[in-house]
């Protein structure tokens, strides 16, 4: 209840147009290197949020809460079975397996190597019985990294760039950069976020927003 704003831009026409909160621009080779309060969709590869701001849409999955994540991938694809629009973009539903992984869980920073990680066995990226949702624990240059090869998979949908022809399956890629976004849902009192403004008012432009993901406590961001 300490009345704390942040600003966060919304982005209203990418992906399937419902609304998403830009949280990054996550490069190959220096991932987060630059953290700002604000990501804006003409920041430079490698600006996400700081952790303050991060922070306060991450603490929904300690709660009653849950986010959908959504990249969108930008360059080159240099690891695939099979590079294709299928790969344009990816989705994970409920962020929760993210944040339960046994080897790197989704955490408090997204200037983490690695922002989620985990393996059937042990945690040494090798063996193909990992996931990775993005990064990869070894290799410096690759966290952009995307793998399912893990039994319990993060049900991670490669997808069209409008999040359309979805299809679940075992396989790996990586990009020279993503961008990266989340939508917030909550069973009860569901919080604001940018697909709750999108669904109010159709015509909503990208941008700037205030948005109220701890409604229970009377934070707001924008």
């Amino acid at each position: 209840a300490n009345g704390d704003t942040l600003d966060i831009y919304c982005e209203m026409d990418a992906l399937d147009g419902t609304g998403w909160i830009l949280i990054g621009h996550r490069d190959k080779r220096s991932g987060c290197g630059t953290l700002v309060p604000t990501v804006k969709a003409s920041d430079a590869v490698g600006t996400c949020l700081q952790d303050s701001a991060w922070q306060k849409l991450r603490a929904i999955l300690d709660f009653e809460g849950d986010l959908t994540m959504a990249t969108i991938n930008h360059g080159t694809c240099e690891y695939s079975s099979g590079c294709s629009p299928a790969a344009a973009a990816f989705k994970v539903g409920s962020t929760r397996k993210l944040a339960t992984a046994n080897c790197v869980p989704l955490g408090g920073t997204l200037s983490a190597d690695t922002w989620a990680h985990h393996e059937d066995s042990e945690c040494a990226g090798t063996g193909n019985d990992y996931c990775t949702f993005l990064g990869y624990k070894d290799s410096a240059d690759r966290r952009t990294y995307a793998s399912q090869v893990c039994s319990d998979t993060f049900d991670m949908e490669s997808c069209d760039a409008d999040l359309t022809g979805c299809s679940v399956g075992k396989s790996w890629w990586q990009f020279e950069a993503v961008s990266a976004y989340v939508q917030v849902s909550k069973a009860g009192s569901v919080p604001l976020d940018c697909k709750e403004i999108k669904a109010a008012n159709p015509d909503s432009s990208s941008g700037v927003y205030t948005i109220q993901p701890d409604q229970a406590n009377g934070d707001t961001l924008d």
